[in-house]
């Protein structure tokens, strides 16, 4: 398995929590949040009861989606977000039915200082580290090129990815607009952040040109989705005999 470490931690990490989330990656995270941003964890106010979620306010440092909050709300449950004051934090958040701003630990939030035990783990921080400096990338990228919505959360490419391994890249990721036509197929391929690598480049837009896309759960095309979609693809070097590759996955 690649990454295995990584996968190792977070996994544990969740269970540790007694908490289940869904498998989203920063594209689903990314759609389904109203604010996106750095912020520094000012004062935590806690529940007076099993009834209340705990108010976090926060200084935002660096805003990628939305507007500036002073304050995010997490839920009593075991999925609450944890953080300490003073912390720094890539936070996702959106807004409820009473107008506040909520996150969990399912949001994809990201600890700028996150604890490993280095002795049992010693590539694991360092792992931990590129992850969220990609990402932080990647939003700085979308924010750019005034991105605010993806629209690719319900929708997946049905072929593999395979003949895109082994190429040599020094970006750890790619942005693509794609125009989608009445039957899911991808009739237009616009980098919007692309790779350097201009062979790599034509290989993604000729493999994106023979896929269908397929909307998850009905397969049916619904009457006003956006025909046109931001896909996100991740670049993995090679590593531990393993060739490089390219995902659509956020590992």
């Amino acid at each position: 398995m690649r990454y295995p470490l990584l996968v190792a931690f977070l996994f544990f990490a969740n269970l540790g929590y007694a908490c289940s989330c869904a498998h989203w990656g920063l594209p689903e995270h990314f759609d389904h949040a109203e604010f996106v941003g750095v912020v520094e964890i000012i004062s935590i106010q806690k529940r007076r009861d099993y009834r209340d979620d705990s108010k976090i306010e926060i200084r935002p440092l660096e805003i990628f989606k939305g507007k500036e909050i002073e304050a995010v709300f997490t839920t009593s449950s075991n999925c609450a977000f944890v953080a300490n004051v003073g912390s720094k934090w890539l936070v996702y958040a959106d807004a409820g039915e009473d107008g506040k701003m909520n996150t969990s630990y399912c949001s994809g939030n990201l600890n700028f200082e996150s604890v490993v035990d280095s002795a049992a783990y010693p590539t694991l921080r360092g792992k931990l580290e590129r992850r969220l400096q990609v990402k932080l990338e990647i939003l700085r990228s979308l924010k750019r090129n005034n991105i605010t919505r993806l629209y690719n959360s319900s929708l997946y490419a049905t072929g593999s990815f395979e003949s895109l391994k082994g190429y040599s890249e020094e970006k750890s990721f790619g942005i693509y607009r794609l125009g989608i036509g009445p039957d899911l197929a991808i009739a237009r391929v616009e980098a919007v952040d692309g790779f350097e690598n201009q062979e790599l480049s034509g290989e993604i837009t000729k493999f994106l040109k023979t896929q269908k896309l397929v909307f998850r759960g009905t397969g049916k095309t619904p009457t006003n989705e956006k025909r046109e979609i931001v896909m996100i693809l991740f670049y993995y070097p090679q590593e531990e005999g393993y060739p490089s590759f390219i995902s659509t996955s956020d590992l």
